[in-house]
């Protein structure tokens, strides 16, 4: 069965800069796939994610943002909250802070097509 992946950010490329010479770029991968990593690759799955957050090396929007596209394998989920929190370590606030800047940040924009309200 073929592997698959999700090219998050910065794919494999190298970069020109000024005159003669580039630098390479990282490739990062958002892998839910158990296969080997190829050489070049530097797999982030949903442990290494984790790992990424406790150590305090990404800032929570990345986190929220990395976690949805681990979580969805397309680009207009429909994300439960209270689950994907729970799933993910996240206060719910937490969450609507990152999206908030990721919003801002013009990375992603919420489509809302129904509003659930309680009454009182």
């Amino acid at each position: 069965m073929p592997t698959v992946r999700k090219l998050i950010e910065i794919k494999a490329r190298t970069v020109s800069m000024q005159a003669n010479y580039t630098v390479p770029t990282m490739e990062i991968v958002a892998d839910n796939s158990t296969a080997d990593s190829k050489q070049g690759e530097y797999v982030i799955d949903r442990d290494e994610l984790l790992h990424l957050r406790s150590t305090g090396l990404i800032q929570p929007k990345l986190f929220v943002y990395l976690a949805i596209k681990l979580s969805y394998d397309h680009l207009s989920p429909s994300i439960n909250i209270p689950a994907f929190c729970e799933r993910w370590g996240l206060k719910e606030e937490e969450f609507s802070t990152a999206l908030a800047q990721l919003q801002k940040k013009k990375v992603l924009q919420p489509v809302a097509r129904q509003l659930t309200l309680q009454l009182f």
